[in-house]
């Protein structure tokens, strides 16, 4: 149940910075700040993996429709294999 919640909340923060909200660092920064999140849920989607993240997304989308959808900016990442600390570059460079 966490992961579901999890990826819903990092695909949200996605969307924001997709659609120009703020920088990644922003966005993480009002997540720690504001709801005292021990990590911003980008650089958590950098922990888990970008591509673990829409995988779980994809997965959940036959339950919820398009609760589930996830964001452009998820897919686009994966397709040019920025998915995260694993791989040195995802929303932040490693």
């Amino acid at each position: 149940m966490l992961g579901r919640i999890v990826c819903q909340l990092i695909n949200e923060a996605a969307f924001a910075a997709q659609e120009g909200v703020g920088t990644p660092a922003d966005i993480d920064k009002g997540v720690r700040l504001g709801l005292n999140y021990p990590r911003g849920l980008l650089a958590w989607a950098d922990a888990i993996g970008v591509d673990q993240v829409l995988a779980t997304l994809d997965a959940l989308r036959e339950y919820g429709g398009d609760r589930y959808r996830a964001a452009p900016l998820l897919r686009r990442m994966v397709a040019e294999g920025r998915t995260g600390r694993a791989k040195s570059r995802g929303f932040y460079s490693y």
